[in-house]
C-alpha cells in the first residue's frame, strides 16, 4: 500500500522537483546542445558510433540541429573521444563540416550555431566548452574549441583540390553531398578511421544515395535513418513537441504541390522526381545480374565529346564541354530482348575525335559488332573512322522517338543493364536523374551515356509485337487514361492509401494561416 505523505513532505517533494527543474533550465540556457529536449531519432544521431551515418529527413524538423549538436558534443566531451573515436588521453584534431555554399554557411552560423546550440554565457570561455569562431576573407572559416578540436567549415562549391589534404576524424555533410566529393572525402577519413555523417532532404535524385538508403548493396553497414514529420510529435521523454503538431503537419502536407514533394518533404522519402525523361526506368527492375549473351547481335554507338581538362578546373563551371560516351548493346536474335553490357564515359578527360575513336577500338577489340553509329555532328570522328576503313552509320538523333523507344523498352523489360560494369552504372545514374527540364536548357548536362544509348537503340530493328499485344489487351480491358502513373505517383498513392488519407488536394475551402505557419517554421528551424 502506498504511503500517504504529510503536507510538509509534499511541500519538500515539490520543492525538490522545482529545484531540479530550475537546474535543468539553467543547463539548457548554458549548454543547449546537451540539455535542450531531443526527439528520439536526434538522440540516435547524437550517440551513434557507426563509421557511416546516413539520415534522410523531412523539411524543417531539426535535421540540421541534430548534426550541429552532435558536432559540438564531439568537440567538447572527452568521454566521447574515447567512446566514438577510440582516442585515449587526447583530443581529435579536426573535423570538417560541409554546407552547400557560403550563403548557407553564413546563415546557419548566424541563426543556428551561435544563437541556438553553441555553449552560452560563462561556458563560452570554459576550458572544456569554450569556443571561438574565425573568419577568413569575410567568410566563416572555423570554430576553435578550447578543448583542442577545430571544426573547419567547407562548401560544395569549392574545387576538389581544396579538400585533398588533411586527416579528419569526422566529416559532416549538411544537405545532399555531390558524388564528385564522396570518394575524395572518404580518403580523408582513412588514416583516422574517422566517421562520415550526412543528413539531407533528398532533392538531387542521385542514384548512389538512393541505393544507399533503400538497399544493402552499397554501404551495408551504415546506420540509415529515414525520418518523417510524424516522428517529431513527441520528445524522447514522451512530452509533446513544442514545434510540431498534427495540425501543422496537415497544413504542411497540403502546401506540397504534388505527391512526390509530399513524400520527400513530409516523410523524408527518397522518391523519384516527376518530370524524369526516362520515367519508365527502374533501377531495381532494369539493372540486373549479367546473364549469357553468347550468340547475340552486338550494336554500338558513340556520342562524341571533347571532355574537360582537369588542369582547367577553375574554368569548368562556365564550360559547355561534355564527356564522350560509348555504349554496347547485345540483342537476342529474335530482337525481343537486349542488354547494355559495356559502356564508357570519359569523365574528367580532355579528348579529341582521335582519342574517342581509339577508345572505341579498344573496347570493341574482342567483339563482333553487327552495326555501329555516331553523332553526325562529330564530323572529325566520322572522317577518322572512314580513313581506318571502319564503317559507322550516322545516328538517328530524333530525341522524342528515341526517348519514347527507351521508355517502352524499359517499361516492358526488353532492355536490361548489367550491374557488373561500373561505367554502365553511371548510365543507370543518368537515367534515374535526367529531367525533362534539363533537355531544354542551353547548358544541358548529365545525358552523355543516355544519349549514346538513345542513338544505339534507334538503329536496332526491335520486334515490338509482344508490346503491341500487351497494349492492345490493356486497352480492351481497362478504360483509357491520359497517361500512366509515374513511379513516384504510384508510390505516393500507395503510402496515402495505407495511411487512410483521403485526397483533398482539390478542396476549395483551404484553411487560413499559411503565412503564420511559414513564419513559425522559419522561427523554430
Amino acid at each position: 500500500m502506498s504511503q500517504i505523505l504529510s503536507p510538509s513532505q509534499l511541500l519538500e517533494l515539490k520543492t525538490k522537483e522545482l529545484e531540479l527543474l530550475r537546474r535543468k533550465k539553467q543547463l539548457e540556457a548554458k549548454l543547449p546542445h546537451l540539455y535542450f529536449p531531443m526527439y528520439a531519432w536526434q538522440r540516435e544521431v547524437l550517440e551513434s558510433d557507426n563509421r557511416v551515418n546516413l539520415l534522410t529527413a523531412a523539411n524543417q524538423i531539426g535535421k540540421s540541429s541534430a548534426l550541429i549538436r552532435r558536432q559540438i558534443a564531439n568537440a567538447t566531451d572527452p568521454a566521447r573521444w574515447k567512446k566514438i573515436f577510440g582516442l585515449k588521453n587526447r583530443a581529435p584534431t579536426q573535423f570538417w563540416y560541409f554546407y552547400p555554399d557560403s550563403l548557407t554557411l553564413e546563415k546557419e552560423i548566424d541563426t543556428k550555431w551561435v544563437p541556438e546550440w553553441l555553449p552560452r554565457k560563462e561556458m563560452e570561455s570554459d576550458p572544456q566548452y569554450g569556443w571561438r569562431l574565425k573568419k577568413k576573407q569575410g567568410t566563416y572559416f572555423s570554430c576553435e574549441f578550447l578543448a583542442g578540436p577545430i571544426v573547419y567549415f567547407q562548401m560544395y562549391t569549392k574545387s576538389l583540390a581544396s579538400v585533398q589534404a588533411g586527416s579528419v576524424y569526422e566529416i559532416t555533410a549538411d544537405e545532399e553531398l555531390p558524388m564528385d566529393f564522396y570518394s575524395e572525402l572518404m580518403f580523408r577519413l582513412t588514416a583516422t578511421g574517422g566517421i562520415f555523417t550526412s543528413g539531407f532532404t533528398p532533392t538531387l535524385n542521385q542514384l548512389f544515395w538512393k541505393q544507399c538508403m533503400e538497399g544493402n548493396k552499397i554501404l551495408p553497414s551504415a546506420k540509415k535513418m529515414t525520418i518523417s514529420m510524424y516522428d517529431c510529435l513527441t520528445y524522447e521523454d514522451g512530452t509533446p513537441s513544442t514545434h510540431i503538431t498534427i495540425d501543422k503537419i496537415r497544413l504542411a502536407e497540403e502546401r506540397c504541390k504534388n505527391d512526390t514533394e509530399r513524400q520527400r518533404r513530409i516523410y523524408g522519402k527518397f522518391v523519384t522526381e516527376e518530370g524524369r525523361t526516362y520515367y519508365a526506368f527502374e533501377f531495381e527492375k532494369n539493372v540486373v545480374v549479367p546473364y549469357d549473351i553468347s550468340g547475340w547481335n552486338i550494336y554500338a554507338a558513340v556520342d562524341y565529346g571533347s571532355g574537360d581538362d582537369p588542369s582547367m578546373q577553375k574554368k569548368k563551371k562556365n564550360s559547355k564541354n561534355h564527356p564522350a560516351a560509348i555504349t554496347f548493346v547485345a540483342v537476342r536474335p529474335d530482337f525481343k530482348k537486349g542488354a547494355v553490357f559495356k559502356s564508357w564515359r570519359g569523365d574528367h578527360v580532355k579528348t579529341t575525335a582521335g582519342d574517342v575513336y581509339n577508345k572505341y577500338e579498344e573496347l570493341a577489340s574482342q567483339l563482333m559488332v553487327t552495326q555501329k553509329c555516331y553523332d553526325p555532328g562529330a564530323v572529325d570522328f566520322g572522317t577518322i573512322a572512314e580513313r581506318n576503313s571502319n564503317s559507322f552509320n550516322k545516328a538517328d538523333k530524333s530525341r522524342d522517338k528515341g526517348e519514347d523507344l527507351l521508355n517502352t523498352l524499359f517499361k516492358y523489360k526488353m532492355l536490361d543493364i548489367f550491374d557488373d560494369d561500373p561505367e554502365s552504372l553511371k548510365l543507370a545514374g543518368e537515367l534515374m536523374s535526367l529531367m525533362v527540364s534539363n533537355q531544354t536548357s542551353e547548358n544541358k548536362s548529365g545525358d552523355d551515356l543516355s544519349d549514346s544509348l538513345r542513338y544505339n537503340v534507334m538503329q536496332i530493328p526491335w520486334d515490338l509485337s509482344a508490346v503491341n499485344e500487351k497494349i492492345k489487351n490493356a486497352n480492351s480491358e481497362e478504360p483509357k487514361v491520359a497517361r500512366p502513373m509515374t513511379e513516384a505517383e504510384f508510390q505516393a498513392e500507395q503510402i496515402r492509401l495505407r495511411r487512410g488519407d483521403y485526397d483533398d488536394r482539390d478542396r476549395k475551402d483551404q484553411p487560413e494561416g499559411w503565412h503564420e505557419l511559414e513564419e513559425e517554421f522559419d522561427y523554430w528551424n
